[in-house]
């Protein structure tokens, strides 16, 4: 969740390819893009050291990571989450 609303032209901006119908879909989609953008190097760091392991497990382990953990303390402590 963006830590205030992002200016109405950079929603404009980042919806205008995708045909989107409302100003509803445009808020949704631009804060979407933007929380990828946020944690798109972290998701892509996880998915490398994550290669391994079973979905249920790499699911987990993002989930901490965008939690705001670090992949490695998520990796670590992945045992620990189960409970």
């Amino acid at each position: 969740m963006p830590d205030k609303d992002l200016p109405l032209e950079l929603k404009r901006g980042l919806g205008k390819a995708a045909n989107l119908r409302n100003r509803h879909e445009q808020d949704a989609y631009a804060a979407a893009i933007k929380a990828y953008y946020r944690y798109a190097n972290k998701l892509k760091q996880a998915a490398r050291m994550l290669s391994g392991l079973n979905p249920a497990e790499r699911d987990l382990i993002i989930a901490k990571v965008i939690m705001k953990h670090s992949v490695s303390e998520a990796i670590n402590n992945k045992e620990a989450y189960r409970r």
